[in-house]
């Protein structure tokens, strides 16, 4: 599997258009669109800085957090719909 190479700030601006979407996603696009954002999550290119090393431990995942939190949200919304 290939990753989207990125920097951190282009992943949390990706993770930022993710969150946007996601509230009118359908099924098929939520899925898609968290398989984008986990490729490009592995493929962040740190620098080694101090403040990468944070961002690394703490900001990365945490980003990761708030989309499994929308995706989660959004996949129960599909799910009333259909109920």
């Amino acid at each position: 599997m290939t990753t989207f190479t990125c920097t951190y700030d282009e992943f949390r601006r990706i993770v930022a258009d993710f969150l946007k979407a996601a509230d009118t996603a359908s099924a098929a696009e939520l899925d898609a669109g968290v398989h984008c954002v986990g490729l490009h999550f592995l493929g962040i290119q740190w620098t080694g800085s101090p403040l990468d090393e944070v961002h690394r431990k703490a900001g990365a995942p945490a980003c990761m957090r708030l989309v499994t939190k929308k995706v989660i949200e959004r996949e129960l919304q599909l799910e009333a719909a259909w109920v």
